[in-house]
């Protein structure tokens, strides 16, 4: 598994603007959603980065259409892209939202080895 996978993306929202790391860590995570659609065939510049970094100053972060259309309009070039583009945001801005939580006690726990298939 890839470094950049293990960290969860920051969806913005009211309570996580509030926190002292959360611009930092949201650069972050735009960084490594731009090196996952490198990794899936997507030619994203560096320039495009930052040109997606300058414009979160201009939209309301806050509003997830806005963010994904910044994204979108600053990542995706061809229009090939934009199906991959979408799959791909969904997952890494949003899997967090839908996968079913953890106890911390369950975290630890090492999965068991299936050997009822052999």
């Amino acid at each position: 598994m890839k470094a950049w996978m293990r960290i969860q993306p920051i969806m913005p929202n009211k309570n996580t603007a509030n926190s002292g790391s959360f611009d930092r860590g949201f650069i972050e995570n735009i960084t490594r959603f731009s090196n996952l659609l490198r990794d899936n065939g997507v030619a994203v510049s560096l320039p495009a980065v930052l040109d997606t970094l300058r414009g979160l100053a201009l939209i309301d972060i806050f509003n997830p259409d806005e963010f994904k259309y910044l994204l979108q309009v600053n990542l995706i070039c061809p229009r090939d892209d934009l199906a991959i583009f979408s799959k791909l945001f969904d997952e890494f801005w949003y899997a967090q939202y839908h996968a079913p939580r953890k106890s911390a006690a369950e975290q630890k726990e090492k999965p068991q080895a299936d050997y009822s298939l052999l």
